[in-house]
């Protein structure tokens, strides 16, 4: 128990240490979820139950096998392999985990300066007769090595037989399987994205020592998730122009002209629109993020929102305030009469309209939506969901 105690208090120093000197990675680390264990040999990340990022340290190897500084470059690597998505960019299922866990550190490891890499860490001069190229995706590496195992076996199984042994192996960081379940990667990829963003938010996109390439693609993909496809202003006021609620606001800055010395009064219509989000098996996580980005582009335009999950049954729902509830279900099949017919339960004023996010793989509804509704369909959708009763939205990418 002391010296699991011990050992977390010197990961969260080394996690200080890279907040000050690199606050990217110091702001991921603060975020992740940190467990002493002696169930891995080094150190790994991995997706929890919950699709939160765990980080994994054996105790042994971080304080007796480990300096100061190799401590602090132990934890950049592990985060690396976050911030380029190792986890989730392939399924460690369908793939040979321990090849693919070879690549990804072939990758990480060439930034983890200025940090020391620990003896014997896996680099590009680990397999010289590759001749491998720096500064590439681990795919590429993955294709690499998958091939040299089929020609030449023993000189990859030496290196994946010597880093089973605790003592005798060179230095690599273990990647952990993700999650198993669709539903699971649907929310891990969500939290993982989000992550990410909030670090780029909260360190002025300082990446430290990682190369610009690698910069342009995680800012990309950041400003992808955050695009939205449609024009939601000009499509909404289309959409449901009728049955807007009122709210009246005094304001102090327009006077009555007919009262003097008394507030002004400005009528603003207010809109609340149900939106369904389809988390049925068939939607994927780009789909989801996709939603998302639309999602939030109609609750910047000024429109009251309220979230329904749904898969074949009402997941859960919630009043959208710009964040979405990390907490996902569903997963199973699809039926959108069980959406339709609780906002039909609510439409005695409540909402202005239903926008309905799915792929459209499903039986035609067979309740009438009570008010205006709009269906928004993923690129790869249902061709009969576009002679459902509503108007049709239909997404890009």
């Amino acid at each position: 128990m002391a010296e699991r105690q011990v050992c977390f208090q010197s990961v969260a120093k080394s996690i200080s240490q890279l907040q000050m000197r690199e606050p990217f990675y110091g702001h991921i680390a603060g975020q992740l979820k940190r467990c002493i264990t002696g169930q891995i040999s080094t150190a790994a990340v991995t997706f929890d139950s919950a699709g939160d990022i765990e980080l994994l340290v054996n105790p042994s190897f971080f304080m007796e096998e480990l300096d100061v500084d190799e401590r602090v470059a132990v934890i950049k690597h592990e985060l690396l392999h976050v911030v380029l998505k190792h986890l989730s960019r392939l399924d460690w299922r369908k793939h040979n985990p321990q090849l693919l866990n070879l690549a990804a550190d072939l990758v990480v490891n060439q930034y983890v300066k200025p940090w020391p890499l620990p003896e014997g860490a896996i680099t590009l001069a680990t397999f010289p007769e590759l001749n491998l190229p720096a500064a590439k995706p681990f795919e590429y590496y993955y294709e690499i090595l998958q091939k040299q195992a089929k020609e030449s076996p023993q000189s990859i199984t030496k290196i994946i037989l010597s880093g089973s042994k605790r003592g005798e192996h060179p230095w690599e960081g273990e990647t952990p399987q993700n999650s198993s379940s669709n539903q699971d990667n649907l929310v891990s990829g969500w939290k993982l994205d989000r992550l990410i963003g909030d670090a780029l938010d909260a360190s002025g996109s300082d990446f430290g020592t990682l190369p610009q390439p690698l910069r342009k693609a995680v800012l990309a993909d950041r400003e992808r998730l955050k695009e939205s496809q449609v024009d939601w202003r000009r499509s909404l006021r289309l959409f449901a122009s009728a049955g807007s609620r009122t709210e009246i606001k005094t304001t102090r800055r327009k006077m009555s002209k007919r009262f003097e010395g008394n507030p002004g009064i400005r009528i603003k219509r207010k809109k609340r629109f149900a939106v369904v989000i389809d988390t049925s098996g068939s939607i994927q996580e780009e789909q989801l993020l996709s939603f998302q980005s639309e999602i939030s582009a109609i609750y910047r335009s000024g429109i009251e929102l309220t979230v329904v999950e749904c898969d074949a049954a009402i997941g859960r729902h919630y009043d959208f305030s710009g964040k979405f509830d990390t907490k996902i279900t569903g997963g199973g099949g699809t039926s959108f009469d069980p959406a339709i017919a609780w906002v039909n339960d609510r439409s005695n004023g409540r909402f202005d309209g239903c926008i309905y996010f799915t792929d459209g793989y499903a039986q035609k509804p067979s309740s009438r939506s009570m008010v205006p509704l709009l269906w928004v369909l993923t690129k790869e959708h249902s061709k009969q969901a576009t002679s459902f009763e509503g108007r049709t939205i239909l997404l890009k990418d």
